[in-house]
């Protein structure tokens, strides 16, 4: 396991660490590595979570990890080994010009049969009690992303065990109203937070970032205010409430930005309802 935390201060590191280690042992065996078929073995690209709805449970990912799978089936890791998902997805909508580059809300999800929950094992979904209400800002706010970065993640042969290496991604908000407005984005429905090439682990040593890609498709938790001094004085850690999904890497903005997942269940429950 791989956890990084941006270089903003020693605040940030000292008081969150122990949240951001909540964070993994409550959620992460709801984060899982998404595969394709390849000629000789399966080949990592992405990254879902798994939820509990009333309505059902589901599968959420970005919807260009499907785009790079539209001809071969899409395998998910289960608890020790990959499972072939055959369920339906429901998926955002190319824009007028045909590319997902346009696609800022890029997201994909599907309900899962009671075979595929019973094929995946023993595996984590996050409880709607998990579910950020989103109603304050995210100024001065910490935030977790886990997800499966494919430097990390090689290709699995055929029958044979996975042992998925997840990354966890510990950093603040980031105000960049030039992103923003490039990406035509209000902020209601997105957030974006620093990556910058150099993070630090949870020794403090410097060390290089590494590469988002793979990460796509994963979720992103909310812990609070990084100034809050209470959390030091917290008997017990809070694990942080689901906030978003990893959407798109800029580079040059030294940022990762995040949909939402206010509107994914919104569109879930239109389709499903509150059942």
């Amino acid at each position: 396991m791989n956890t990084l935390v941006q270089p903003r201060s020693e605040i940030l590191r000292s008081i969150s660490l122990e949240d951001v280690h909540a964070v993994q042992d409550k959620y992460m065996s709801a984060v899982r590595p998404v595969y394709g078929e390849g000629r000789h073995a399966h080949i990592h690209i992405g990254t879902c979570f798994l939820v509990e709805l009333r309505s059902g449970r589901y599968l959420i990912t970005a919807a260009h990890v499907l785009d790079k799978i539209e001809k071969t089936p899409l395998f998910v890791g289960g608890h020790g080994k990959l499972v072939k998902i055959e369920d339906n997805f429901h998926e955002t909508e190319y824009s007028e010009r045909g590319s997902r580059d346009d696609d800022h809300f890029d997201f994909a999800f599907s309900r899962l049969s009671d075979r595929t929950v019973e094929e995946l094992g023993g595996v984590g979904y996050i409880r709607e009690s998990d579910f950020s209400h989103d109603r304050v800002s995210p100024k001065d706010r910490v935030y977790v992303a886990l997800g499966f970065p494919c430097s990390k993640n090689k290709r699995i042969r055929p029958r044979r065990t996975i042992e998925p290496r997840i990354r966890v991604y510990h950093s603040m908000w980031k105000d960049d109203p030039a992103l923003f407005d490039k990406l035509n984005l209000t902020g209601d429905e997105h957030l974006s937070i620093h990556h910058d090439d150099k993070s630090r682990d949870e020794w403090g040593i410097v060390v290089n970032s590494i590469y988002p890609q793979g990460m796509s498709g994963g979720p992103l938790f909310d812990l609070g205010l990084s100034w809050q001094m209470e959390r030091v004085a917290r008997t017990s850690r809070f694990p942080g409430v689901l906030i978003g999904m990893l959407i798109e890497y800029h580079e040059k903005h030294g940022a990762l930005l995040f949909v939402k997942v206010k509107p994914i269940f919104q569109h879930i429950r239109r389709i499903y309802g509150h059942e």
